[in-house]
């Protein structure tokens, strides 16, 4: 098996190909009671060991006596148990499964260079979006173990039914703004920090499944940027012709390599296709896309703006987009010395906790994503999962900070904001912008003949960056292309219809897991809460 990525939903797919008793298939206690048996088994001389008992959640009590069980890929133990994996009774050094990744040799390269480049002291999703296999409250109970209960932010207007059944009845209208989330889920709706959730990555999952093998071991993770991936006859060496894919690709230092393998699954993000405005784009330089923030080196302080600032120079940036992303970048460039940022958003700022709804991915009552998996119409559940997601949005922690950096005076927020043209000057490397501001007041557009929106130029700009997302086309994605040529899929709007199972075509052992699932797992698939369906689905 080769998985393309080394991301979160790679990750999901590699520990829980490597999980015998995963929480999708068997509840809590199920799960402990099957661990506790398993333990057992693994020989009678540790029972009269003293065994630490560590409250996790949970009140069974043979939950605290549950240890991890330690496989490999391979299906064989680490160290002197590993069982013989080839016909002449000898360990054999090949992996079952390699991954490779075009930004590192580890697991999760590209996110924390990311969240490294951003500074990102916390996750936005809740503490049940994970790719652990074994247990949904698995970071919770991480947490718990650890006793780094204080690294955890509470996310504020979700728990708590603040209505009784009396207050509904007798204001029925507030209802809908109500909390959604039972009392009883308040430990799961807290952010975890980037330290704490990346302990968690090294601890519960890599470690735990033996994802980084010692060296000298080959590792499982490769360096390499996948070219073209084509299913056709393979001829191994001492076997039949076969059907297989032939995976092509480069390593950074220019060495081409191929690869066979009898599945492949697709588990990369968006980020290969930016969107950028096309007036940006043709400039020779003075911008980036947000995706620079992940490559070291590459980021807006890494060049002449990082210089200008360093000597004391006044800076200003543009920053587009109205997500997430977004803030982060303003409140990076801001805390690293740019005297002046202006963000500007086609749209009013929207504040919500989560990318979308509770309602599609709350642990129990997900009403909407029973409702996107009743829908057989691939167009259909694409209009719902455009609806669902409703463009970026930023949370409560990073809105209160652009509004204090607004008070600052050092960030002016524009809003209903559109870039029509723009102008670098290649010589001094500043930027012209000019903009248009849709004017929404009711008592102006009341006069007849009222102008619609407000023209004005930005001068003096020294960068710009564009937050502004990636185009979801999986057309654009060079190394499938071999596939969609000899074996084609239905594309709807740039994603696959893919099988229930998440497979390109029945006869094609191709899968996709991530942003490109999104038409059979729901508008969650690219986020972390994607994670463990799409892997459960795959595996």
């Amino acid at each position: 098996l080769v998985i393309i990525g080394a991301g979160p939903h790679a990750l999901a797919l590699a520990a829980r190909l490597s999980e015998p008793h995963p929480a999708a298939l068997y509840s809590d206690l199920e799960h402990a009671r099957l661990a506790w048996l398993q333990r057992e088994e693994r020989g009678r001389e540790r029972r009269n060991q003293a065994v630490r008992r560590q409250s996790v959640k949970g009140h069974w009590a043979a939950r605290k006596l549950v240890e991890p069980a330690t496989a490999t890929l391979a299906g064989a133990r680490p160290g002197p148990e590993r069982a013989p994996s080839s016909p002449g009774g000898t360990s054999s050094a090949r992996p079952a499964i390699q991954v490779l990744d075009s930004s590192s040799s580890a697991w999760l390269g590209r996110w924390d260079s990311f969240f490294s480049g951003l500074s990102i002291e916390h996750l936005r999703s809740p503490m049940l979006f994970h790719p652990a296999p074994a247990d949904v409250n698995a970071l919770v109970a991480y947490a718990q173990r650890e006793g780094r209960e204080n690294e955890l932010l509470p996310i504020k207007g979700v728990v708590g039914a603040e209505l009784s059944k009396h207050q509904r009845k007798k204001r029925p209208q507030r209802v809908g703004r109500a909390p959604m989330i039972n009392e009883r889920e308040r430990e799961d709706y807290h952010r975890p920090s980037s330290a704490l959730f990346r302990s968690f990555i090294d601890s519960d999952l890599v470690d735990r499944y033996s994802l980084a093998p010692p060296s000298p071991s080959p590792p499982l993770v490769a360096h390499t940027t996948v070219t073209s991936v084509s299913y056709e006859v393979v001829h191994v060496p001492g076997r039949e012709p076969e059907r297989g894919f032939v995976v092509r690709s480069t390593r950074p230092d220019g060495v081409d390599e191929v690869r066979g393998a009898r599945a492949v699954v697709l588990a990369i993000g968006p980020s290969c296709t930016p969107s950028v405005p096309r007036v940006i784009s043709e400039a020779a330089g003075g911008w980036c896309h947000s995706t620079a923030f992940a490559m070291p080196g590459c980021g807006p302080m890494d060049g002449l703006l990082g210089e200008r600032v360093r000597q004391g120079k006044p800076a200003r940036v543009v920053v587009l987009g109205g997500g997430l992303t977004s803030a982060q970048i303003v409140d990076s460039l801001i805390k690293a010395g740019v005297q002046h940022v202006t963000l500007l958003s086609r749209s009013h700022i929207k504040v919500s906790a989560f990318d979308f709804p509770l309602s599609w991915v709350s642990k129990y009552a997900n009403l909407d994503k029973m409702a996107f998996f009743g829908e057989s119409c691939p167009h259909a559940r694409h209009a719902m999962i455009r609806q669902a997601r409703n463009g970026g949005s930023v949370n409560a922690h990073f809105y209160s900070i652009l509004k204090r950096h607004v008070k600052s005076g050092r960030l002016d927020l524009r809003t209903l904001t559109e870039v029509e043209d723009a102008h670098l000057d290649a010589a001094a490397v500043k930027w012209t912008l000019r903009v248009r501001t849709r004017l929404v007041d009711k008592a102006h557009l009341a006069v007849p003949g009222a102008p619609t929106s407000m023209p004005d130029t930005l001068a003096d700009v020294d960068h710009v960056v564009c937050a502004t997302g990636s185009a979801l086309d999986l057309a654009g994605v060079e190394c499938v292309r071999p596939l969609l040529e000899c074996h084609p899929v239905e594309l709807v709007r740039g994603l696959p219809r893919l099988t229930s199972d998440l497979q390109w075509r029945e006869d094609v052992p191709f899968f996709v897991a991530g942003a490109y699932a999104m038409l059979e797992l729901g508008p969650d698939a690219l986020n972390l809460s994607g994670t463990r369906p799409g892997a459960e689905r795959i595996a």
